[in-house]
This record gives structure tokens, C-alpha cells and sequence, in this order.
């Protein structure tokens, strides 16, 4: 058994779910931050479990193939783009093997053919939302495994403009009274700006408002957020501007500054366009849209289909559907507020059914349902080959395994968006 403080020397084969490097020396597991498949490592144990430890990176003997061998302290120090070294072909291809090894592993099929995964021509600025932790004037990441902001120092996957807003609220003096900041980014470039604060204090912006026009802001919220578990609090004040839009395919939607609306937006509307295609809609098609959030699926589908039942358990997103399918001229969609399991059951008149639930997958109630009811076409939209995995595991009672076909929506992590078609076996 290995001990706390070992040097072991280990060979990277894997990443864990957060992008750290996975070493195995027989059936022992190690973790190592900063690590890459294909590298061989010295590493020191600091921690260690029954079955695994987590090492800390000593030295690199032999670099990936892979690796980029460039220096950046600022990347290696802050959380979220833990790929950033590692070549951009071998991200995607690694992307790939993950859904068809997940999806073997927990359905049992074997030989799964899996589309090659459709990536960015170029990942610069391509996050659309951002939250950055203010700290003693600083404003930037936090540093792993530390209480510490590291200073964001240029954009890089960041939304283009955030260093004129970072600049503008440095040199003011309410950067003493934040805690952190959100920018998010549509698709003309304009910016809502979410000013987060820990109490509920006074925010004084006049003194900065010309600035923050001149840095494309069109809108600005104060909110007030007392759980630092959580990006921001229920709680949002409008300070300044009108309402914020952003839009995809064509389609136009209210966004607010909790709306689910997916960080890249040019990835977005390849996925999105795929998973309804994989639809087949015709005209007498009713569809269900499970998880629909704000309606974007919804809309989409819209255009091809007799009608579509958006279903959704957030008040609030289902206000803002009923407000996008008014913009866009909509008159054939349905938004219910509600358990998506039972609405799944309780709407019954439909013949397809789309879903994006969140990274924990479908809860029991919405598989149930769909194996009750067997609509006739299911489009799962997935954010996690395991959760993805497991949940075809139930489905495949009833359904066959079309396409599968995923989308690099976050370059830079271990993160992989899926879209997956499903068919009612003949017998049913």
C-alpha cells in the first residue's frame, strides 16, 4: 500500500470528470492535477483513499505527444479550462471515445458507431457567459484549491470586451463593495453586466455608466447573494437599460440574468439544428419538448410541427418561453409548468419527444413515462455521457439506438454535449 508523501512514477490514460489526469498502477488510481494522457509523471502523494490517491505534479519525465508546450502560469492556476495544453484534435478525439465508451460500458452494446464529433474552426471567446470573484480589488478566477482570485489577464475564452468592463470597475470604487461579476454576451456583442454583492448595499454606477455604455453594456443588475454555494441570489435589481436579447437561428430570445441559455452559442446552433433534424418532423407531428427552459428547442421545432408541449419546472423560464414564442410570432406552442414526468404522461397526444435535462440526466419519473406512453421518436440532448449512458440503459427495453452524435460545446474541458436518436422497437 502506498503512503502519504510516495513519489510514484505513473502513466497518464485518462481524465477524471473535472480534467485531471488519471494515472493506474495496477488497480491503484491517481489523480494529478495539471496531468495529460500520454504523459508519464512524477508525482507526489497527498492524499489517499482506499482505492485511489490524489497526487501532486512533480515533474513531467515524458510529455504527450499531445501537449502543447507552452507556459502559462495564469491558465495553470485557475479552474474550468483545465485542457488548455492539450491539443485541440486530441481534445475532440478524446470527447469522441468517452460517449461510445460510456454508452458500452452501462448499456452493454457492443461496436456503438458514434458520429465524429463536430468542432470549432477557431475556440477564441467563444463563452457567451461568464462569472468572474472579486477579491480585494481583484477580479478574476479562483485559483484552485484556494480562496485566492488570479487577476484575469487577457481574454481568451471569455467574451470579447470583458477586459474594457474589467478595467472600468477596477478603477472604480465600488469594486470594494463586490463579490463577484457576470457578463453575459449576445449575439450583436452587447453586454449584460450582473454586479454581485454579499448584503444588500447601495450601488452607486453613474460615476461609471458612460464607460460601461462605451464597453457595449447594455444592461446592468445588482444582486445580492448571501450563499457563496451559488453564482447569485434570487434576488436581481435592474440599475440600468431595457430588456436584453439574444438569438439563435434566427430565433429571438428575452434573456434574464439567471436564464438557461447554453454558453456557446455557435456550437449551440449546430446542435440544435442536428437534434431537430434527427426529428423527422412532419407536419402532423405534435412534440414534446421536456426540459425546454426557456423555449429554444421549442421554437425550432415549432416551425415544422402541428403543435409543440414545452414542459419545465421553473416559473420563471416558463414565463420567459411564453414571452420568446410571442416575439417570434408563435401561436402553435403550449408551455407547461409542472413535473415533466407527469406531464409526459398527463398530455399523452403526441408522437416524438425531445430532452435536454440537466448533467444528472432524467430522474426515474420521466423514463417511466416514456416507456409508458412510447412516443414514437426520442431526441435525448445530453451534457453527460454518464448520465446519458445510464439512462439508455432504460430506454433501450423499448427504443433502438439510431445516431450518435456529439457537439464540442466547451473546448478546452473535459465537457461534451450529445445528441442522441432514439426509434420505438418494432414489437412495440
Amino acid at each position: 500500500m502506498y503512503k502519504i508523501g510516495e513519489y510514484l512514477e505513473v502513466s497518464i490514460v485518462d481524465f477524471s470528470h473535472d480534467g485531471q489526469g488519471v494515472g493506474k498502477i495496477d488497480d491503484f488510481i491517481v489523480f494529478v492535477d495539471g496531468a495529460l494522457i500520454g504523459d508519464i509523471v512524477k508525482t507526489e502523494i497527498i492524499k489517499l483513499k482506499k482505492n485511489y490517491g490524489i497526487g501532486k505534479l512533480i515533474e513531467i519525465i515524458k510529455p504527450s505527444e499531445n501537449r502543447i508546450m507552452e507556459e502559462s502560469n495564469y491558465l495553470s492556476q485557475i479552474g474550468g479550462f483545465s485542457l488548455w495544453n492539450y491539443a485541440y484534435e486530441a481534445q475532440k478525439e478524446y470527447k469522441e471515445s468517452l460517449v461510445k465508451k460510456n454508452i458500452e460500458k452501462f448499456t452493454r452494446l457492443k461496436g456503438v458507431e458514434v458520429n465524429q464529433i463536430i468542432g470549432m474552426d477557431n475556440c477564441d471567446n467563444y463563452r457567451n457567459n461568464i462569472q468572474l470573484s472579486v477579491k480585494n480589488g481583484r477580479i478574476g478566477y479562483m485559483k484552485k484549491s484556494s480562496n485566492d482570485v488570479v487577476e484575469i489577464e487577457r481574454e481568451y475564452y471569455e467574451p470579447k470586451g470583458t477586459m474594457n468592463i474589467v478595467g472600468v470597475l477596477k478603477s472604480s470604487k465600488l469594486v470594494k463593495k463586490l463579490k463577484m461579476i457576470g457578463i453575459r454576451d449576445n449575439f450583436l456583442g452587447k453586454k449584460m453586466l450582473i454586479l454581485v454583492t454579499d448584503k444588500n448595499v447601495e450601488l452607486e454606477i453613474l460615476d461609471i455608466l458612460e464607460d460601461l455604455i462605451e464597453c457595449d453594456v447594455e444592461v446592468i443588475y445588482h444582486n445580492i447573494n448571501t450563499n457563496p454555494r451559488y453564482h447569485y441570489g434570487k434576488k436581481f435589481i435592474k440599475l440600468y437599460g431595457e430588456d436584453f436579447y439574444d438569438e439563435i437561428n434566427g430565433y429571438k430570445f428575452l434573456i434574464s440574468p439567471n436564464s438557461f441559455f447554453q454558453v456557446n452559442r455557435e456550437q449551440t446552433a449546430k446542435m440544435y439544428n442536428y437534434a431537430v433534424s434527427q426529428l423527422d418532423i412532419k407536419s402532423e407531428d405534435r412534440i414534446v419538448d421536456g426540459y425546454c427552459v426557456i423555449g429554444t428547442i421549442s421554437m425550432m421545432v415549432s416551425k415544422e410541427a402541428k403543435s409543440v408541449f414545452g414542459i419545465e419546472l421553473s416559473e420563471s423560464a416558463i414565463a420567459d418561453a411564453k414571452t420568446n414564442a410571442f416575439l417570434n410570432g408563435i401561436d402553435n406552442t403550449e408551455f407547461i409548468l409542472g413535473d415533466i414526468g407527469d406531464a409526459i404522461k398527463d398530455i399523452r397526444v403526441y408522437d416524438k419527444v425531445i430532452i435536454d435535462p440537466p448533467r444528472s440526466g432524467c430522474d426515474s419519473k420521466v423514463l417511466d413515462s416514456l416507456l409508458e406512453v412510447k412516443p414514437k421518436n426520442i431526441v435525448y440532448v445530453s451534457c453527460n455521457p454518464t448520465t446519458l449512458a445510464r439512462d439508455l440503459d432504460v430506454l433501450l427495453g423499448n427504443y433502438e439506438l439510431i445516431d450518435v452524435q456529439s457537439f464540442d460545446m466547451f473546448p478546452m474541458t473535459p465537457h461534451v454535449e450529445t445528441v442522441v436518436t432514439l426509434t420505438i422497437k418494432v414489437n412495440n
